[in-house]
């Protein structure tokens, strides 16, 4: 073999063997950090929805985990969102009216799937400040949950 197709060689493989070690570094330092979960947004509610079902919902720190049930079991991958409104009602703590949507990417199996949601719900407090508490009405369901920033 000649030196220059040794060097085109020596190249291709060099660039072939650091692509493939950044890939494998990007994979293993998110490994090593915490989860991340989807947002709630602060914005007008929809009036879509797929139907869906809350068994319960609870505060953990600055998350909110929903447990809901949905028929389907055709698409892996459910779409849910969570609103906050825009508004916060006046009393003391002040309240926010919370719409959690569903879309099933037109799923029409029959299966019933029980799944655990977590978003990120420190946008939804009205002022970003340790302690500071807002109750969030969820689909102005009588439950209140009363979530204080930290």
């Amino acid at each position: 073999m000649n030196n220059s197709l040794k060097l085109i060689l020596f190249v291709f493989l060099f660039f072939t063997i650091s692509c493939k070690s950044k890939k494998n570094a990007q994979t293993s330092n998110t490994m090593g950090t915490k989860e991340q979960y989807p947002q709630a947004i602060i914005g007008e509610f929809s009036t879509k929805s797929d139907p869906f079902r809350i068994l319960s919902a609870q505060i953990q720190g600055n998350f909110i985990e929903i447990e809901v049930q949905y028929g389907g079991g055709c698409v892996e991958l459910h779409d849910f969102t969570l609103t906050g409104s825009p508004n916060l009602l006046k009393s003391n703590p002040p309240q926010r009216i919370i719409q959690l949507t569903h879309d099933s990417k037109n799923d029409m199996c029959k299966a019933l799937i029980t799944k655990k949601l977590k978003f990120g719900i420190s946008n939804l407090a009205e002022h970003t400040k340790k302690g500071n508490k807002v109750i969030l009405k969820l689909d102005n369901n009588e439950k209140e949950l009363t979530y204080s920033y930290e």
